[in-house]
């Protein structure tokens, strides 16, 4: 990767990085303008920044999937408890189990907008 090509991406990944959570936080507010309850607000905020930063990768997916973990309980969207058991999930666990096989053996190879630009 040349030098400039790798100055593009990462100015990308900053800029993702700050009008990420700026625009979840619109469309928040958007939510709460339109009379939608709190814990809608913070699903929607959580679930459109989680999106952003998945496509455009500013920070490792695996930290922004772990976002909810930290948000929901905050906020009181749900207990630890029920997000145990979202995460915990048998056919999460078996989903992960798979693709960590796959990747074992070369099959599965992700690709980031971040890597096409």
């Amino acid at each position: 990767m040349t030098s400039s090509r790798l100055k593009k991406q990462n100015l990308v990944q900053a800029i993702i990085l700050f009008f990420g959570p700026l625009l979840a936080l619109f469309l928040a507010i958007f939510l709460r303008l339109n009379g939608w309850v709190f814990n809608a607000q913070v699903v929607g905020f959580v679930t459109v920044l989680c999106a952003i930063w998945w496509v455009f990768e500013p920070i490792p997916i695996p930290i922004t999937s772990l976002i909810p973990i930290g948000v929901f309980p905050m906020t009181g969207v749900l207990n630890s408890k029920e997000i145990g058991q979202a995460y915990g999930h048998y056919l999460v666990l078996l989903l992960m189990g798979v693709l960590l096989f796959l990747k074992q053996w070369q099959k599965v190879e992700p690709i980031s907008v971040s890597q096409m630009l």
